[in-house]
């Protein structure tokens, strides 16, 4: 019963300390990339330990009329040409950083709509190697109003 409880409080630390870690990098990395001079991040960390090859989707809700910049980012660890997509909700894509390789985005919308915000980590290490992993930061930011 002992091995039980320790086995359970070693997995949980584990997974614990990969979020602290993951939620400090969105802290530093992830909200900086949003240039908050011009825009002011919305206070949710949306930080992940991630290994390549794995991809995520993160839904928002937008309102209309407002100015928002999404930023993504990969810890050193991970491969950096991260792709980087944004759909509405029947999935017609809105943004696709496959020919630029942005990591950011700019946009508005004309009406309140909820978007999907897909990213996915490329495989870059052979079959017998193992996959890096590392933390993904996605990170949304409103222009704040005395920004030009």
């Amino acid at each position: 019963m002992k091995n039980y409880i320790f086995i359970t409080i070693f997995l949980l630390s584990s997974v614990y300390s990969g979020y602290s870690q993951c939620r400090a990098f969105a802290k530093t990395v992830g909200v900086a990339k949003l240039d908050t001079i011009l825009f002011e991040h919305d206070g949710r960390l949306n930080s992940l330990k991630l290994a390549e090859g794995e991809e995520i989707e993160i839904f928002k809700t937008i309102s209309a009329r407002q100015s928002y910049k999404i930023a993504v980012c990969a810890s050193s660890e991970l491969p950096q040409e991260l792709v980087f997509a944004v759909m509405d909700f029947d999935r017609n894509m809105l943004f696709d950083n496959n020919e630029t390789g942005q990591q950011s985005w700019e946009f508005i919308m004309d009406s309140d709509q909820r978007i999907i915000i897909y990213v996915r980590i490329p495989r870059k290490t052979t079959n017998n190697k193992e996959k890096a992993k590392g933390c993904l930061s996605v990170v949304l930011g409103t222009k704040r109003e005395n920004a030009q």
